[in-house]
């Protein structure tokens, strides 16, 4: 990109208490990443009494489980399971059971930064009129990041009252992918739990999508807070032969959404 995109707008700043943080973090079929995303989410420098973790998956493992239950002693962890493999169905289950004044989300093979939860903190409490936030990622794995988005380099976008005139420049940033990048405020996301428990796979689009519909501020940020593992199909398949089924249904799943 040649240029820096920039958008300015010149806002009210109302403080707004935030007490609680409830963190999603969503898992399918596949464990073997579920222990390390949970051990980034309470390894961050939030305190405690400020973070709610809901981890929703479709199976029991008595390792996972054990674990999980051991963190539970010292953390607000809550372990549900949901069988429906839609995304949108895992998230919908967890908000409603959630406590937080901002939800965000983590993906069982993503990982956070140590610094994300107090910065998503600080964001949401300082200014009331953002409703959703988006921080940039770093790629794990074979791909490369002009891959997987087209315009990844801009300065902080703050989207407010001309967000609906600019959505194009917007959705051709990152801000509408990646689910583990994502955090918006409880109180939009909870009026649109009907839409969102119906979501296959695109949740991340979808939340990007509301937030453009509804009244407040998109608040976009290049810092990586992120890492984003680009896993590999085989983490989903017992076979081969289960290889070429599962990308065709995950195709129209997609298409579905």
């Amino acid at each position: 990109m040649e240029e820096n995109i920039k958008f300015k707008v010149l806002l009210i700043i109302v403080k707004m208490d935030v007490n609680k943080i409830s963190v999603i973090i969503t898992a399918h079929n596949r464990k073997k990443y579920i222990l390390e995303a949970l051990s980034s989410v309470i390894n961050n420098n939030l305190s405690k009494d400020k973070l709610e973790i809901i981890i929703v998956k479709n199976y029991i493992d008595s390792v996972i489980d054990s674990e999980i239950e051991r963190l539970s002693k010292q953390y607000n962890i809550i372990s549900i399971i949901e069988n429906d493999f839609r995304l949108g169905a895992k998230i919908s289950k967890g908000v409603k059971s959630s406590s937080g004044d901002v939800i965000t989300f983590l993906e069982d093979d993503d990982i956070y930064l140590p610094a994300r939860l107090s910065n998503i903190f600080q964001i949401f409490e300082k200014d009331s009129n953002i409703i959703f936030y988006h921080n940039m990622f770093e790629i794990v794995g074979n791909k490369k990041i002009n891959e997987i988005v087209s315009d990844y380099r801009h300065n902080i976008i703050f989207a407010c009252n001309d967000k609906r005139k600019i959505w194009k420049q917007i959705a051709k940033t990152e801000a509408k992918f990646n689910l583990s990048s994502m955090a918006i405020r409880a109180s939009v996301l909870r009026s649109w739990m009907d839409l969102i428990s119906r979501i296959n796979l695109a949740v991340d689009n979808t939340l990007f999508y509301i937030s453009l519909t509804e009244k407040g501020c998109l608040m976009i940020d290049p810092r990586i807070f992120t890492k984003f593992r680009v896993s590999d199909k085989k983490d989903y398949t017992k076979n081969e032969k289960e290889l070429y089924p599962f990308v065709q249904f995950m195709t129209e799943k997609f298409y579905e959404d």
